[in-house]
């Protein structure tokens, strides 16, 4: 392999690592989709390190989804066309989703019912409730002096 060659294919997979999107990744060296995809089912080295960008990027995101799940982002509050004040807004929605990835024997109303685990659905239904509970705790934290 040529330096050439060393040098876009890790400007490719820096860029997968970071995107997780092939086609943007592509364009920054200059490749086309299809002549990447070739080389990957032709090197087993090049397809080992381009799963292994597309991990790195799924792990970012993951990352970003905890981040908004747990500490929420901030939302401008207008009045009269002006900022007034923020708020944070916390995502239930994402925190469940990366529950029910982590622990789907858990928080998974699928897997509950398939039979895979031995979890009933009054267990689940607490299980809800108590979180629930936790993310309304964390949505209204105490005021501070």
């Amino acid at each position: 392999m040529t330096h050439d060659d060393c040098e876009w294919r890790q400007a490719f997979l820096d860029s997968l690592r970071v995107t997780g999107n092939v086609s943007a990744a592509a364009r920054l060296v200059g490749r086309s989709r299809a002549s990447l995809y070739r080389m990957r089912r032709v090197d087993p080295d090049f397809a080992s390190a381009w799963q292994d960008a597309l991990e790195e990027a799924v792990d970012w995101l993951e990352l970003e989804a905890l981040r908004r799940a747990v500490e929420g982002t901030e939302e401008n509050r207008f009045s009269k066309g002006e900022v007034v004040g923020t708020i944070t807004r916390y995502s239930d929605s994402l925190l469940m989703f990366l529950l029910k990835a982590r622990r789907p024997w858990l928080y998974d109303r699928r897997v509950l019912r398939g039979g895979q685990t031995d979890t009933d659905e009054d267990s689940f239904d607490a299980l809800r409730s108590a979180l629930e509970e936790k993310l309304d705790r964390l949505a209204d934290p105490p005021a501070k002096d």
